[in-house]
């Protein structure tokens, strides 16, 4: 119990000083008590007093505002110790009106009261309690000193007002730098803490930007504060002229509480994440200033790391969005508590996660804490999650750029770091920081995505066909079409190159569609020379979530004049998801119209048993570093034959990619594999390579034992 109450969390000195405050304020309080009691200052409070210190104990603490934003954002788990009273609330307004009429001493008792009691259910560290409290006794007494020398009491009229207004000033400037919420918010505005600079921003301009959001969160605080406190003054009148007066002015001190309230609520979400409580993008931009402004005033650096969480589709795809937002959530709480005293965590959107690093070392060392902080939260983010009793693993590509060694503002440090991220995902590094061969290989991909579009429009895109044999008699019986790109300096490039840039620049639906008029166009004119091979392309998620995916389908089909059996689409295990909006319902469509779906790669993920037996999946297609394995490795070997019989008892077929010998395709045989595919019957070849080589025998064609020298 006592090391739960005592615990601190984040330490640092704004930490320290809120501490330091939370103490001196309590031995205020604590001094002018005693002094209180010993003249006697409670001997005749009166009703009045009972009421109002009654109304600032229950009324007020149910209508606090929400926390003041932190760099913690909110998360569970990740809450700042600095997290003070969030600003005025109807407890000061009550202890305001207590201090203008019955003194600083009986003020300072009920704040006591009202400070420590709520927050004994809810086990609130001491630490916390200490500086939430304490703080605001010392705008209190400050406050009460300027009572005391007017001789404030609960008489007031017309010539007290100016000494009102004093007394209330005292109390909103005291608590203001006192308060850790607005003390956190000057500290970032004044060393860095935040995140980055504004959008657009230069440094130049960054001390300008800094002063202007300290300007504006001042002046709301300011002025929030004033309408609370204006209001005790009338509630001092009104206990004076009949305690239960006071009571009618309970309403319109809800009303100005709750109207404060809701503008402070959205300004707060205005400024951080939904789901995960973090802050947004919003909020990126305006405590960026400050960062760059202390470390160019200071010499010091700071980084930039952009996550991104790979597979984290594929959680959403397999067990739903729930389930991914949840993982979300427990990621941002572990990217928090992984953090140094003043770094900061953003959600920029999806599953892509922004964390500042201010005042880092200068030089080498400024480099080495930054990849140390980011192997940290790449290490705690990997870590396996349990969400509803499933099982989930994701991991996280981190990329790293330094200010201002790689950007000068946001936006140029932002792209570095993304262009990081992005070398990080490709070769699988983990965590990767911003270099001139990154700053290269950006160039070069986004210069292949610009022309991407070109060659699809201009007629460098093609089809290559890489026949299917079945097993049994070596008859051919489908060929895959497979994408290639015919680059006029670059040659042949492979679908690896350029689709996954076709994926994110929104180009794959109509590469897609060029594909299946294409390969369909080519069945039938095979099957008009005789040669009665059917076609199998490959599609994505993100077709199969296009609602005009299958009626163009069956569009291209009824064109080409082909029954639907004739096309056979390859699908990853991330299109089988239980989602009848998204691919699945897709597939069950095609099923319908009577196209072929196969599951391809099969044996490189996770695959719900559930998932093959209800959705229309007809075979699945080994992957090939499966079938490799099969000879030299008994548990591999056991793990095929043991697939081929599970399909065969749910009524699917299978095919071997990847078949490069004899030996291979005497295994498959052996373990009842239907069809195969893979060098040892042909390479992949363009059409008009491949139909010569199909026709003198019609189909079936003879296997190849040898690799042929044509195709690619």
């Amino acid at each position: 119990m006592r090391g739960r109450w005592l615990a601190s969390g984040r330490s640092g000195p704004g930490a320290a000083w809120a501490f330091g405050c939370g103490v001196l304020g309590c031995l205020t309080a604590a001094v002018v008590i005693a002094v209180g009691v010993w003249r006697g200052c409670f001997s005749e409070l009166g009703l009045a007093f009972l009421l109002l210190a009654g109304l600032a104990l229950v009324v007020g603490p149910q209508s606090r505002w929400p926390p003041a934003p932190s760099s913690s954002g909110g998360v569970p788990g990740a809450s700042d110790d600095r997290a003070g009273t969030g600003g005025m609330d109807l407890t000061a307004t009550f202890l305001f009106a207590i201090l203008l009429g019955w003194g600083a001493p009986a003020a300072l008792a009920v704040h006591l009261a009202a400070g420590v009691l709520p927050e004994l259910p809810r086990r609130v560290p001491l630490r916390r309690v200490l500086v939430r409290v304490g703080c605001r006794a010392l705008g209190l007494a400050a406050a009460g000193v300027v009572v005391a020398g007017f001789g404030l009491h609960q008489d007031l009229g017309t010539a007290q007002l100016p000494a009102v207004a004093l007394a209330a000033l005292v109390l909103l400037v005291v608590d203001d730098l006192l308060d850790p919420p607005a003390g956190a918010t000057r500290s970032r505005s004044r060393s860095g803490a935040g995140l980055g600079a504004a959008s657009g921003s230069r440094v130049a301009g960054s001390a300008g930007a800094a002063r202007r959001l300290l300007v504006a969160d001042l002046h709301r605080r300011v002025a929030a504060g004033a309408a609370l406190l204006s209001l005790a003054p009338l509630i001092v009148i009104a206990a004076g002229r009949g305690p239960w007066l006071a009571l009618l002015l309970l309403p319109a001190l809800r009303v100005v509480a709750r109207v404060g309230e809701g503008i402070r609520q959205k300004e707060f979400e205005a400024r951080h994440d939904g789901l995960t409580g973090l802050p947004n993008r919003a909020a990126l931009a305006e405590r960026a200033a400050a960062g760059f402004a202390a470390a160019e005033r200071t010499g010091t650096r700071v980084g930039l790391l952009l996550l991104d969480l790979d597979r984290f589709k594929e959680v959403n795809d397999r067990l739903g969005h729930e389930v991914g937002d949840r993982l979300l959530v427990v990621a941002a709480t572990r990217l928090t508590a992984a953090l140094r005293p003043g770094d900061v965590v953003a959600r920029l959107g999806g599953d892509e996660f922004a964390v500042l690093l201010p005042a880092l070392p200068p030089g080498a060392e400024g480099r080495t804490v930054a990849g140390e902080v980011a192997g940290r939260v790449r290490g705690v983010v990997r870590a396996p999650y349990e969400i509803d009793g499933q099982s989930c693993d994701v991991d996280v590509s981190v990329g790293v750029a330094l200010y201002p060694d790689h950007g000068s503002d946001l936006p140029s440090l932002s792209r570095c770091a993304d262009i990081a991220m992005y070398a990080a995902k490709e070769h699988r590094l983990g965590i990767q920081t911003y270099g001139p061969r990154d700053a290269s290989r950006a160039r070069l991909r986004a210069r292949t995505t610009a022309e991407l579009g070109y060659a699809l429009d201009h007629g460098q895109l093609e089809l290559h066909y890489q026949p299917q044999a079945e097993i049994a008699d070596g008859r051919v019986c489908r060929a895959e079409a497979l994408l290639r790109w015919r680059h006029p300096s670059r040659g042949l490039l492979l679908p690896g190159v350029f689709v996954p840039l076709a994926e994110s620049a929104g180009l794959i639906r109509p590469i897609t569609s060029w594909a299946i008029d294409a390969a369909l166009a080519q069945t039938a004119r095979w099957h008009a020379a005789g040669i009665p091979v059917r076609v199998a392309l490959n599609v994505s998620p993100r077709d199969l979530r296009d609602p005009r995916f299958v009626g163009s389908v069956a569009s291209a089909l009824a064109a080409n004049d082909l029954p639907a059996a004739t096309l056979t689409f390859e699908v990853t295990e991330r299109a089988l998801t239980p989602d009848g909006e998204g691919p699945a319902g897709a597939l069950r469509d095609l099923a319908e119209l009577g196209v072929t779906v196969s599951l391809d790669d099969f044996g490189t993920g996770l695959v719900s048993l559930d998932a093959l037996r209800s959705l229309p999946i007809s075979e699945i297609k080994l992957d090939r570093t499966v079938i490799g394995r099969t000879g030299t490795v008994a548990r591999e070997a056991a793990f095929v034959r043991a697939m081929v019989r599970l399909a065969s008892d749910l009524g699917l077929r299978v095919v071997a990619e990847g078949v490069e010998t004899s030996a291979e395709w005497r295994r498959l045989a052996g373990f009842g594999a239907d069809a195969a595919q893979g060098w040892h019957v042909a390479p992949a070849m363009p059409a008009g390579l491949l139909t010569p080589w199909l026709a003198p025998a019609a189909v079936p064609v003879p296997v190849i034992t040898a690799r042929p020298t044509s195709g690619v």
